[in-house]
């Protein structure tokens, strides 16, 4: 069920809402200009570490890996952005948003057992694909 074409798509929209999220808390952490500045560079850095680091084989990701990383790590990243994104949330709200967008993490994460268990098997040196 990871790797199901809908879970993929819900998955996007739930990278895309924390973003937006770890965007709201930087510009609400800054102030003036330095607002746009920080919401940019959090969102920027997420990306950058969201895409550079994953898994070799991941299915969610083609199976590219710029930066090969175990199943462990990728899903202490996944942790970190999904979770900035919802103490974000929590902290530029409105709130339905952040406990809404937690409940969508917890679905996502829970209808993807699949691919967490495979994520705690995998090493960085390329193990084999997910096999669905």
């Amino acid at each position: 069920m990871g790797f199901h074409p809908t879970n993929l798509a819900f998955r996007f929209l739930l990278e895309v809402v924390g973003l937006v999220g770890l965007f709201r808390l930087g510009f609400e952490a800054g102030s003036g200009a330095w607002r746009w500045v920080l919401g940019f560079g959090l969102l920027l850095g997420a990306m950058v570490l969201w895409a550079s680091y994953r898994v070799p084989g991941d299915g969610s990701a083609r199976g590219d890996a710029p930066f090969p990383v175990s199943g462990p790590v990728r899903l202490l990243i996944e942790l970190a952005v999904f979770g900035s994104g919802i103490i974000g949330w929590f902290v530029a709200g409105p709130a339905w948003v952040a406990w809404s967008y937690l409940a969508a993490v917890v679905l996502h994460h829970a209808m993807s057992y699949d691919r967490l268990a495979w994520l705690f098997r995998v090493d960085a040196m390329g193990a084999p694909p997910f096999e669905d």
